[in-house]
């Protein structure tokens, strides 16, 4: 959902090659965020009204296995023949150092920005990602993307092209 507002951003920018006048002349972050978190908050509950329709024991929290078919959740222990665990992801901060004296977003905590910041440096976790981040903050006047395989690799977008450096 923030790729898709980048990309309608991106084809303002470029209007001008198709005879269409227009201009971007910024993108309101509180808005396109309140989009997304409308769209997405729903989602889980429905997702779990519609498990629990079906049948499905759906609980949420902390789980771990205790013994063997038995799983404890917030204090609770639940014992079956086959346990289905669906789990979300949450970001893993990198051991970078100097990153723990610096103030620095996760993907969860950039959501929650009043406003977008100025420069970003991005570290996506994989490859596939990165064109997707750069994507998402051409909202940014300055983007960079640190990704690392084998070295280090950095592309700055600076509201024009992409440039590898």
């Amino acid at each position: 959902m923030l790729v898709y507002a980048a990309d309608v951003a991106e084809t303002v920018r470029h209007a001008g090659r198709y005879g269409i006048c227009a201009g971007l002349v910024g993108a309101d972050w509180p808005a396109i965020r309140e989009r997304v978190f409308a769209r997405i908050d729903p989602l889980s509950e429905q997702a779990v009204a519609f498990r629990r329709r079906s049948g499905v024991d759906v609980h949420r929290g902390e789980a771990r296995f205790v013994a063997p078919r038995m799983l404890e959740v917030g204090g609770e222990q639940l014992r079956g023949e086959r346990i289905v665990l669906t789990v979300g992801s949450r970001p893993r901060v990198p051991e970078i150092d100097g990153l723990a004296e610096v103030p620095f977003h996760t993907s969860d905590t950039i959501m929650r920005v009043d406003a977008l910041p100025a420069s970003m440096v991005g570290r996506p976790g994989s490859g596939g990602g990165s064109s997707g981040w750069l994507r998402t903050c051409r909202s940014a006047a300055m983007a960079y993307i640190v990704q690392r395989k084998d070295r280090f690799y950095v592309v700055a977008y600076d509201g024009t092209d992409p440039v590898g450096a």
